[in-house]
């Protein structure tokens, strides 16, 4: 199969968005999925009344437990657009893209190849498009 027949897919993404961008951009526009992840920071809680009093703890665990469940959501939702990609690499900041690496070794039938998982802080659309364009090109 030649490179031109194959699909490839850029993936840019953080914990609120995921941005796959096909090469080439056909269709031109990326598709979009919002990640519905809660930024909840885990402690906090108050004091009751009484002195010395009880804490109305939030469960850490509790939350920790719905965002790891919301991560999962977000990466399911992932999926469903690139399972038919023959290549991917993954790009951005933080560390969402290495969290979707590790979910996506554990599925037992997962058809695209992984090239490369690359940090890059906030880019353009434009500069997105360029950069996945590039980042195939120059493995031709």
């Amino acid at each position: 199969m030649n490179q031109s027949m194959k699909k490839q897919l850029g993936i840019w993404m953080d914990f609120r968005t995921a941005e796959i961008i096909q090469r080439p951009n056909v269709p031109a526009e990326p598709v979009l999925i919002d990640s519905e992840i809660e930024e909840v920071q885990p402690g906090g809680g108050s004091r009751s009344n009484v002195p010395y009093g009880p804490m109305d703890k939030r469960s850490d665990k509790k939350i920790l437990e719905r965002r790891r469940n919301q991560i999962h959501h977000y990466f399911e939702k992932i999926m469903e657009e690139i399972e038919d990609a023959d290549e991917i690499f993954l790009f951005g900041p933080g560390e969402a893209k290495s969290l979707f690496l590790q979910y996506i070794r554990e599925l037992k039938q997962f058809k695209p190849y992984i090239l490369s998982i690359i940090t890059e802080g906030k880019m353009t659309d434009n500069q997105k498009n360029a950069y996945v364009r590039s980042f195939y090109e120059s493995l031709e």
